[in-house]
């Protein structure tokens, strides 16, 4: 089923009269010159349980049902007590670090004493997830969201599957009484039924809850041996569709860290820079959410793809710049690395690919000396050159990486540039191991 990735917006679902509204997500044509990928609109409950099946392949332990009851940090690392909420159980875990992902009302927030930031009373909606077979009543108008204007039923209907399963959300006022028992089958189908425009649509109403906007960022993204993501450090409305991807940038920028540090291959500092690198793009896109949805949707998928970091182990020429207007590619360090096809062991890669779990040096084609220095550094390198590594089918390896053939970029584990020298060095050993060092926290 072809979906397109924009709004629809008309009286009812099934009026033929509709003005087309973008979400952000580039064209085709567009994709092709700065991503090997597509995007994918994808519901969280299909989402989760394929990160659920990875995590247990990495040898990870999930607790459902389980709640945090108390955190003691000291020197050494944090001891935290659980609770299985279905047995009563209560058990002890030893930790070096922990990631508190407990969501908008996480509890460790909390218990740390760390205040939200910003608006919590943005709105407050009713959504109701129901059944119906509604794509024949649209034809081939397909799209993401569908914006609905005839009142009483004024809201948002959003396909959660390519099936017939959808969401349907509205504005609600409790604070003049209303509840959400007032929410009964048989209502629930007369609005669907007027916002669908479909007098006789028979929904299978599957969940009905309330849920409220809100705008606010953590004040602190570290708290000793604690480190916030996700939810549980900023909460956004879901205008642009920024909060999930926001969120899982957070966990990419955060797992490398932790885990270098962790085997003694990085510094304190490396942890430190997750709040620096982190939180200005929280505070943006935070902040962005509350604005119109159409400027909103607009900026998303330039604020995933251009971010750049600014932090102490980002090296040279690094500006911080959540951007608000478009994507371009640079090989700038903070930023994602541009994309390009190159050939790599009889196969066509994407250079985003390139870069893996340890430091990935990308070496112009005349840049010898960068290898043979990248060849005796004592940490976890890669070193891969134009021309002996890989082949450079399209001749623009060097130009959207902004260095001559003799120059070199490093790139860390969550794909964002840590250092670059566009051209040769007369000291070549020196200078990429004080990058590396820099980069992971330990000059």
């Amino acid at each position: 089923m072809n979906i397109r990735p924009a709004m629809s917006v008309s009286a009812r679902l099934t009026d033929a009269r509709h003005m087309v509204m973008p979400m952000g997500v580039p064209s085709a044509d567009d994709l092709r010159s700065i991503s090997p990928t597509t995007p994918c609109l994808c519901p969280q409950d299909h989402l989760e349980p394929v990160l659920a099946d990875h995590l247990e392949l990495l040898g990870g332990e999930l607790l459902f049902g389980t709640e945090v009851v108390t955190l003691d940090q000291d020197v050494e690392g944090v001891t935290v007590t659980l609770r299985d909420r279905r047995a009563g159980r209560v058990r002890t875990r030893r930790a070096s670090y922990v990631v508190a992902a407990d969501g908008a009302r996480s509890s460790i927030r909390t218990g740390l004493g760390l205040r939200m930031e910003g608006p919590d009373n943005l709105g407050a909606y009713v959504g109701t997830l129901f059944r119906a077979d509604l794509w024949d009543a649209v034809g081939d108008r397909r799209y993401g969201i569908y914006r609905i204007e005839a009142p009483p039923a004024a809201g948002v209907l959003v396909p959660t599957s390519t099936g017939d399963r959808w969401v349907y959300g509205r504005v609600w006022h409790p604070e003049l009484g209303e509840q959400l028992s007032d929410y009964t089958p048989q209502r629930s189908t007369t609005l669907l039924r007027a916002a669908a425009g479909i007098p006789d649509l028979q929904p299978e109403i599957l969940a009905v809850q309330s849920f409220e906007f809100a705008a606010q960022v953590v004040d602190r993204y570290r708290e000793g041996r604690v480190c916030l993501v996700g939810d549980a450090a900023h909460r956004m409305t879901p205008r642009g569709g920024m909060g999930m991807n926001t969120s899982i940038l957070d966990g990419h920028n955060l797992g490398w860290k932790l885990a270098w540090l962790l085997r003694g291959w990085a510094g304190e500092a490396l942890l430190d820079s997750y709040e620096a690198e982190r939180r200005p793009v929280g505070t943006h896109n935070t902040l962005r959410s509350m604005g119109e949805s159409e400027k909103s949707t607009a900026e998303g998928v330039a604020n995933d793809l251009g971010v750049t970091y600014s932090s102490a182990v980002i090296l040279g020429e690094a500006v911080s710049s959540p951007p608000d207007e478009g994507f371009r590619q640079s090989a700038q360090p903070g930023g994602r690395p541009p994309h390009a096809w190159v050939d790599l062991d009889g196969r066509q890669q994407s250079t985003l690919d390139l870069a893996g779990a340890r430091l990935t040096l990308l070496i112009g084609a005349a840049g010898d000396s960068w290898s043979t220095a990248a060849s005796t550094m004592p940490f976890p390198l890669v070193a891969l050159r134009s021309g002996r590594d890989f082949d450079d089918p399209t001749g623009c390896f060097h130009e959207v990486h902004g260095i001559s053939p003799s120059g070199a970029v490093l790139v860390r584990p969550d794909g964002h540039v840590a250092w670059r020298n566009t051209t040769s060095n007369p000291a070549p050993h020196t200078s990429l191991r004080s990058a590396v060092a820099d980069s992971v926290g330990l000059s």
